[in-house]
């Protein structure tokens, strides 16, 4: 059970970071993340800080 809790936080974290790399380039030009890029890193810390917390335990 932890270890399936694990992949689908890796996952978690892995999509968040792709989202973070596309809001922070140019590389899509209709990109909704784009206009919110600092919202995205705030939002990419406080995903790895709960990641953290919860492997902690």
């Amino acid at each position: 059970m932890k270890k399936i809790t694990f992949i689908i936080l890796l996952l978690t974290w892995l999509a968040g970071l792709t989202i973070l790399i596309a809001a922070l380039t140019n590389t899509f030009s209709a990109n909704i993340f784009q206009q919110y890029h600092f919202i995205t890193g705030i939002g990419f810390i406080a995903l790895t800080g709960f990641i953290k917390i919860i492997s902690e335990n």
